[in-house]
C-alpha cells in the first residue's frame, strides 16, 4: 500500500470504521481489500458514504461495504476486484485499496494543498488545482477517468476546475 498506516491514520483519524469480513467473503477477498476493510477501516461519512453498514452477499455475488445517503449501496465484486456504485452500472474504484487511496487523496487535497496554496491562491487558479487532483488521482489508477461510466470522479474534478466546489 502507497500510504503508511500512519499516514492514513493522520488523514481520518476516528473515521476509519474497522469492520470483521464475512467467512465467505474472507476466503476470497484480496489481501489488500481484505486488509483495508478488517484491519484499516474505510473512512466513514468520507463521499457522503456510510462504511458502518452491514457486509452482506447481494444477489449479483458482490458484497455491500457501503451506502450514499440516498440509499445507493456501494458495493465490491471480489472476483473482477471492483468497488460499484448501485451495482455494476457505476464504477467507483479498481479495488477497496484503490478507493481508500482515491478518498485519501481527495482529503489530503481540500485539507493541505489547498491550503497551502503552492499554486497560488485556489479561487484564482482552481483550473491549476483541478488537474493536480486529476494528476494524484490517475497515479492511484490511470484508467480512473476511462472507467467512470457514471462520471462520477469526471464531475468532481469538473466542479473543481471551474471553481464550483471549494
Amino acid at each position: 500500500m502507497n500510504l503508511k498506516m500512519t499516514e492514513i491514520q493522520q488523514i481520518f483519524g476516528t473515521l476509519l470504521t474497522v469492520r470483521t469480513l464475512p467467512e465467505q467473503l474472507a476466503q476470497i477477498i484480496d489481501l489488500e481489500d481484505g486488509e483495508v476493510i478488517s484491519v484499516i477501516g474505510l473512512p466513514n461519512s468520507q463521499l457522503d458514504i456510510d462504511f458502518t453498514i452491514p457486509i452482506e452477499k447481494l444477489p449479483n455475488g458482490h458484497w455491500t461495504i457501503g451506502k450514499f445517503p440516498y440509499g445507493e449501496i456501494v458495493s465490491y465484486d471480489p472476483i473482477a476486484r471492483t468497488v460499484y456504485m448501485d451495482g455494476e452500472e457505476y464504477f467507483l474504484a479498481a479495488s477497496v485499496k484503490n478507493l481508500l487511496l482515491q478518498i485519501c487523496e481527495l482529503e489530503n487535497f481540500w485539507k493541505s494543498t489547498v491550503l497551502l496554496a503552492p499554486l497560488g491562491a485556489y479561487r484564482d487558479h482552481h483550473k491549476e488545482y483541478a488537474q493536480m487532483l486529476e494528476e494524484r488521482l490517475l497515479a492511484i489508477d490511470p484508467q480512473l477517468l476511462e472507467k467512470d461510466s457514471h462520471y462520477y470522479w469526471g464531475s468532481m474534478l469538473e466542479a473543481i476546475e471551474f471553481g464550483i466546489v471549494g
